[in-house]
C-alpha cells in the first residue's frame, strides 16, 4: 500500500525532529521538512504531498496562515495548524484559510494520529461530494427542462440555464426573491393570475400539475406558452425545505401543431376522398403520439422528484460542513461532520441510481476510453440481451450493421473534440426487428478540465420516423394528383379550343357580311356567349399554369395611362347599356411610365373592374391608382382600387372569396354567372408580382377591391424602346407588287372545320394557299411546290406538326433556304410554345384563333423573308 506523504513545515528544530520521528512510527513518509513559509510554498508544488503540517507561527515574512492559503490557491491539499497558541483572534484568523484541523503543542501521539486521519477522510469526502455535485450540476444543466427551486417562504434557491434562458432571471439576480416574481404565471385565456403554485405545493406536500393554458410572463414582458409541475423537497427526515418546478416552452409544440394542420387542410383540398385512409391514419398516429407523450410526462415527473431528492441531499451537506466549522469541541464535531458526508454519499449514490432508472427512455454511461460501464434496465427490456453482455463493446452489435460505420465516426469526432454526440441510428429489438433512436451524450469534467465519464440518453424515435415516410408518401401522391389534374385541364383546354376556333371563326366572318338588325343582333349575342366561354377556358388554363408553377412574367415598359383607360374602353358599353356611370382617377405624376407584365395587369384589372359592373345594378363603378411609397430597393408602390355600389358581400364570405371555384352566394352564381376562378387568379398574380389585395364590402352598400403592387420606374432607354414598337399592317408589309404578285401559304390542317375558316380569312387578306391534311402530306408538298410561308397545325395523323417542321428544317440543311413556319395548335401552355420553337418553327399562334393578329403576324413574316432575300441579292 502506499503511503502517505506529509510535508512538515516547523521552524523548531527538536519539535520537527520530534514529530518527524512519531509520524515514521505512524506509517507515514515525510517527503520534505522546513520551517519557511516561502519554502513550504515551493516544496508543496514539486513534491505534491497529500497532507501538510504548518505551524502557524513561522520566522520569515509569510507566517503558517499565509503560506498555507497561499498553498490551499494553487492545489488541493489539506493543511493541519501545529500551534502553541489557542487564543480567540488566532483562532479565527485560521479558521479563514479553510484549514482541515488544529494541533495544539504539546500534543498526545494518538490525538497525532487522529487529526490526520480525519483531515485525509475529510479531504476525501470533501472532493467526493465535490464530484457529486458537479455531476448533478451537469445533469441539470443538460436536461432540456427548465427547473426552479424555493425555500418553505416561497424564495428562489435555484434556477438552472434552460430556466434563466426562459425567465430572463440569473440565478445570482433571482436568488432569494419571491419565487412567483422569478416563475410569473398567468392563465392564458383569462389573462389573470395562474393560481398560487407555491402555496398548492407547499400547503398539501405532494408534486401537482399545474394548471392547462398557463403562460409564462418573462422579465422584459414576453409571453411563453408553458408546460410545468410542481413537486415539494423534502429532507432526509421528512421535512418539507421548499419545492421545485420543473416547466418547458411549448411554443414550438404548438407552431408544429398549426403548421401541421394547415398541411392537412391543403392536402384535403388536393386529393379529397383519396386522402381519406391517409387521414386514419394520421388520426392513430396522433394516438400514438398522445400516448407517448402521456407517458414520457409521467417518467418526468419521476425523474423530477429524483432530482428535488438530489438538491435536497447537497442543501444538507452545505448545512452540515457549515455547522462543523463553527462548533469549537473539534473532535466531536469532526465526528459528525464524517457521518453527515457518508450519509450524503449514500443518499447521493441512491439518487443516482433510481434517477437513471426512472429517466424516460434509455440511459448509459460511458468511460473516456469508449466502453460502456453501465445501461438501465430499458435497455435490457428492449433489446432482450442482459446489461453484463452489452458494457464494453458489446452494445455496438446491436446497432443496424448500415449504421455503425457512421455511429463509429461520430463518436471519434465526439471524443477528439470535446464535444456533444448527438446522432440518430437503429437498434436491434428482442425480437430482431429494429427501431430508430436519438442519441445524445454529453462529458462529464472533473475540476481539472478532464472528462471523466460520458452521461448518455437515448429516446425512442421510431413512431416519429415513420410518421415521416406516411406523410412524404401523402405528399408524393398529393402531387401527382396535381400533375394529373393540371394535365386533364390542359386536355381538356385542347380539345375545346379546336371547335372554339370553328365557332369564333364563324361568327366573325357572318358578322362581316350582310346581316338584317335582328340577324345581326342574334350572331353578336352568339358570339359575346363564345367569348364568355373562351374567358372560362382561359381562365382555367391560367389556373392549370399557376398550380404546375409554369406562370411566367414579363418585365417590359407599361404605360399605366394607356393599361388603365384601354380596360375601361372594354367594360364601357357594358356600363352603359346598364345605366351606370364608369370612371377613372389616377394620381401618378410625375410617374408614368412603370416595368413589369402589362397584359397580367390588365388581366387583374379587367377581372375586377368587370366583376364590379356584373354585379352592380345602379349607381357607380370607379377606378382610382394612386402612387405609394418609395421602397428601399428603388420600387415604388401603386395601389389600384375598383370601388362599386353593387350588391355587397356578406362578411362570413369574404375569407372565402379568394378561392378557386367558391362564390360568395351560390345564387348569385345563377344570376350573375362564373366559375369562382377571377378572384382567385387575380390574388395569384398579384401575389407573382410581389403585391398584395383586398377586399372591403357593405352588404347592400358595395365592395372595394384594392391591390397594391412594387413596380420599377421604366429609364428613359426603356420608354424610347416601349415607343419604337409598331407593328407593320397588312397593306404596309404585303402589298401585291408591280405585276400584282399573290404570296402562297401551305396550310397543314387536318379540321375541315378550321381549314374552312382559315380559307376565308386569307383569301379575303389576298393570299393564296393550298391545303395539306398531315404532317406527311405537307413536307411532300413543300419539297415539290414554292410556297412563302407554312402555317403548321401541332396534332395531324401520320406525322405531327413539330416533327413535319424538323423534317423540313433538316432538308433545308442540303437545299438550302429558310422558309417560315407558323405553328397552330390547341395547346397554350408556355413549354407548349417552347417545343413549337425547339422544332425550328419561327413563330405561334394559339387556337381559337385571333383573325387580325394571324393576318399580321403572317405578313410581317413574309416581309422580313422578302428584306432578307433582297439583302443578299
Amino acid at each position: 500500500m502506499t503511503k502517505t506523504t506529509i510535508l512538515l513545515v516547523e521552524d523548531e528544530a527538536i519539535v520537527a525532529a520530534d514529530l518527524a520521528s512519531k509520524l515514521k512510527q505512524f506509517g507515514y513518509e515525510i517527503v520534505g521538512t522546513t520551517g519557511s513559509g516561502e519554502e513550504a510554498i515551493e516544496l508543496a508544488r514539486c513534491l505534491l504531498p497529500r497532507l501538510v503540517l504548518m505551524d502557524i507561527r513561522l520566522k520569515g515574512p509569510l507566517d503558517g496562515i499565509a503560506a498555507a492559503e497561499a498553498i490551499r490557491r494553487q492545489q488541493d491539499v489539506p493543511v493541519i495548524y501545529l500551534t502553541a497558541h489557542s487564543d480567540a483572534a488566532t483562532l479565527d484568523r485560521a479558521k479563514l484559510s479553510d484549514p482541515f484541523g488544529f494541533i495544539l503543542k504539546p500534543f498526545e501521539e494518538r490525538e497525532l494520529s487522529t487529526t490526520i486521519e480525519m483531515a485525509l477522510y475529510k479531504h476525501q469526502s470533501d472532493r467526493q461530494l465535490r464530484e457529486q455535485q458537479e455531476w448533478l450540476r451537469v445533469t441539470l444543466a443538460s436536461i432540456g427542462d427548465a427547473v426552479i427551486t424555493c425555500d418553505t417562504d416561497g424564495r428562489t434557491t435555484f434556477l438552472n440555464p434552460v430556466a434563466e434562458s426562459l425567465t430572463g432571471w440569473s440565478i445570482d439576480e433571482a436568488r432569494y426573491l419571491p419565487i412567483m416574481k422569478v416563475f410569473h404565471l398567468i392563465n392564458e385565456q383569462t389573462r389573470q393570475p395562474s393560481e398560487d403554485a407555491v402555496a398548492l405545493v407547499l400547503g398539501e406536500g405532494r408534486p401537482k400539475t399545474l394548471a392547462d393554458h398557463t403562460v409564462l410572463v418573462t422579465r422584459d414582458g414576453r409571453e411563453i406558452p408553458i408546460e410545468d409541475s410542481a413537486s415539494p423537497i423534502l429532507a432526509a427526515d421528512g421535512r418539507l425545505i421548499g419545492a421545485v418546478f420543473v416547466f418547458h416552452d411549448v411554443s414550438e409544440k404548438r407552431r408544429a401543431g398549426e403548421a401541421l394542420r394547415k398541411y392537412y387542410d391543403e392536402l384535403e383540398m388536393y386529393v379529397e376522398k383519396r386522402t381519406q385512409e391517409l387521414k386514419e391514419l394520421s388520426d392513430t398516429l396522433e394516438e400514438q403520439v398522445i400516448e407517448r407523450t402521456a407517458q414520457l410526462k409521467s417518467a418526468n415527473e419521476i425523474l423530477r422528484s429524483s432530482r428535488v431528492a438530489a438538491l435536497n441531499l447537497m442543501e444538507d451537506a452545505v448545512i452540515a460542513r457549515r455547522e462543523a466549522e463553527e462548533t469549537s469541541d473539534r473532535l466531536r464535531l469532526e465526528i459528525a461532520e464524517r457521518k453527515q458526508v457518508e450519509k450524503a454519499l449514500r443518499e447521493s449514490e441512491l439518487f443516482y441510481s433510481q434517477t437513471l432508472e426512472s429517466i424516460p427512455g434509455m440511459v448509459f454511461t460511458t468511460r473516456p476510453d469508449g466502453f460502456c460501464d453501465y445501461q438501465s434496465r430499458q435497455w435490457e427490456e428492449f433489446t432482450g440481451v442482459p446489461v453484463s453482455k452489452q458494457l464494453g463493446e458489446g452494445w455496438n452489435r446491436l446497432l443496424h450493421p448500415d449504421d455503425r460505420p457512421r455511429a463509429y465516426a461520430a463518436w471519434r469526432s465526439a471524443v477528439e473534440g470535446r464535444t456533444p454526440y448527438d446522432l440518430e441510428y437503429r437498434v436491434r429489438r428482442h425480437d430482431g426487428e429494429y427501431e430508430w433512436f436519438k442519441i445524445i451524450s454529453r462529458p462529464i469534467s472533473d475540476a481539472a478540465g478532464q472528462i471523466v465519464k460520458w452521461f448518455g440518453v437515448a429516446a425512442n424515435i421510431d413512431q416519429i420516423k415513420r410518421g415521416e415516410v406516411v406523410l412524404q408518401q401523402a405528399k408524393e401522391a398529393a402531387e401527382v394528383a396535381s400533375r394529373a389534374k393540371s394535365q386533364f385541364l390542359a386536355n381538356m383546354s385542347h380539345e375545346l379550343r379546336t371547335p372554339m376556333t370553328g365557332v369564333l371563326g364563324m361568327l366573325e366572318i357572318t358578322l362581316n357580311g350582310a346581316l338584317d338588325n335582328d340577324q345581326r343582333k342574334y350572331i353578336e349575342m352568339a358570339d359575346r356567349s363564345a367569348r364568355s366561354l373562351l374567358q372560362i377556358l382561359n381562365d382555367i388554363l391560367d389556373l392549370t399554369k399557376i398550380e404546375a408553377g409554369m406562370l411566367t412574367m414579363e418585365e417590359k415598359p407599361i404605360d399605366l395611362r394607356e393599361c388603365v383607360t384601354g380596360v375601361i374602353d372594354i367594360l364601357i358599353p357594358e356600363a352603359r347599356r346598364k345605366g351606370l356611370s364608369l370612371l377613372h382617377t389616377m394620381s401618378l405624376e410625375p410617374l408614368e411610365m412603370v416595368v413589369g407584365d402589362q397584359l397580367r395587369l390588365r388581366q387583374i384589372l379587367t377581372n375586377l373592374v368587370g366583376n364590379a359592373v356584373k354585379f352592380t345594378e345602379k349607381g357607380k363603378v370607379e377606378v382610382t391608382v394612386q402612387r405609394g411609397r418609395k421602397m428601399s430597393d428603388g420600387r415604388r408602390q401603386l395601389t389600384f382600387s375598383v370601388t362599386d355600389t353593387g350588391i355587397g358581400i356578406p362578411a362570413d364570405k369574404r375569407d372565402i372569396l379568394f378561392n378557386v371555384f367558391t362564390q360568395a352566394d351560390e345564387s348569385h352564381s345563377r344570376r350573375y354567372g362564373g366559375t369562382g376562378l377571377g378572384l382567385a387568379i387575380c390574388r395569384e398574380l398579384v401575389e407573382r408580382m410581389g403585391g398584395t389585395i383586398t377586399c372591403e364590402s357593405t352588404l347592400g352598400v358595395g365592395s372595394s377591391f384594392s391591390f397594391t403592387i412594387p413596380f420599377r420606374e421604366a429609364g428613359p432607354e426603356r420608354v424610347s424602346a416601349a415607343e419604337s414598337v409598331t407593328v407593320p399592317s397588312v397593306a404596309d408589309t404585303v402589298s401585291p407588287g408591280a405585276e400584282g404578285e399573290k404570296f402562297r401559304l401551305l396550310i397543314a390542317e387536318d379540321d375541315e372545320i378550321t381549314r374552312k375558316i382559315l380559307g376565308l380569312m386569307l383569301q379575303r387578306a389576298g393570299f393564296d394557299f393550298e391545303f395539306a391534311g398531315d404532317g406527311r402530306q405537307a413536307v411532300e408538298m413543300w419539297q415539290q411546290g414554292e410556297y412563302d410561308l407554312v402555317v403548321m397545325d401541332g396534332q395531324m395523323p401520320f406525322m405531327d406538326g413539330f416533327t413535319a417542321a424538323a423534317t423540313i428544317r433538316e432538308l433545308e440543311l442540303e437545299r438550302g433556304g429558310h422558309i417560315p413556319i407558323v405553328a397552330m395548335t390547341a395547346h397554350a401552355l408556355s413549354e407548349d410554345e417552347d417545343r413549337c420553337l425547339s422544332a425550328g418553327m419561327d413563330a405561334y399562334i394559339s387556337k381559337p384563333i385571333d383573325v387580325r393578329k394571324s393576318i399580321d403576324l403572317i405578313t410581317q413574316l413574309i416581309a422580313r423573308r422578302r428584306d432578307h432575300r433582297h439583302q443578299d441579292d
